[in-house]
């Protein structure tokens, strides 16, 4: 299970990249690459998701989230992955 404060802090940065679309325009496009179809509410809607997951103490380790991060095209660095 991930640390209360880490998941807190990931909490708030999901948090922000949802209600800051500017600040998550350049991931989405690196998403769109390998998923042509998808537009930026259903990428906003995974990070979301995401969320509510990482909420409901869905991820064993930080290393289970981390990769979810990754698919979303999330530099590692955001989250200290």
């Amino acid at each position: 299970m991930i640390d209360e404060q880490v998941k807190d802090d990931f909490s708030m940065k999901l948090k922000h990249l949802i209600n800051t679309p500017s600040d998550t325009q350049s991931f989405f496009e690196e998403y769109q690459k390998e998923h042509e179809d998808a537009s930026f509410n259903q990428y906003a809607d995974k990070l979301e998701a995401l969320l509510d997951r990482l909420q409901e103490d869905e991820f064993k380790d930080r290393k289970s989230f981390c990769q979810e991060i990754r698919t979303l095209h999330i530099p590692d660095d955001q989250f200290g992955c």
